[in-house]
């Protein structure tokens, strides 16, 4: 088997993609490994939603500097 890691690449949807959230997307991928993969839209603004809400969501913790 012939495992490619994608961490650190733009990905660029088709054009036969066109419902959802991935329809003209493109993404940078931060993360991907035998679990999945994570990435960022770059190209979609963020409604309603904070990078600390997102953060939280995928598990970081945020630090206490005291």
């Amino acid at each position: 088997m012939i495992y490619e890691n994608y961490k650190g690449k733009l990905l660029i949807s088709s054009p036969e993609i066109s419902d959802g959230v991935f329809d003209k997307s493109i993404i940078l991928i931060c993360e991907h490994n035998a679990n999945g993969a994570m990435g960022f839209i770059l190209n979609k603004p963020l409604i309603d939603v904070s990078l600390e809400q997102i953060w939280t969501n995928i598990g970081y913790k945020k630090k206490n500097h005291t």
